[in-house]
């Protein structure tokens, strides 16, 4: 299997613009392996109130993504 790189940017506008479901699909990654990735990169992560507002066209609120990064 290949491997799979993101930037910081990359991951988070994955992990906000689709579900883990369509990305493990997408990418042959676990769900455990994208949030272990999100976490390590500091990445908030949305939850299941943003999917169910998407579903129904409601007003999204988004965290942005942290500047201060430290590895």
């Amino acid at each position: 299997m290949e491997k799979v790189t993101f930037t910081r940017e990359e991951l988070y506008d994955l992990v906000w613009k689709s579900t883990f479901g369509v990305i493990t699909k997408k990418y042959g990654i676990s769900g455990f392996g994208i949030r272990k990735a999100s976490e390590q990169m500091q990445i908030p992560l949305p939850d299941n109130s943003h999917w169910i507002s998407l579903r129904n066209d409601r007003l999204l609120l988004i965290t942005k993504l942290p500047k201060n990064y430290t590895i």
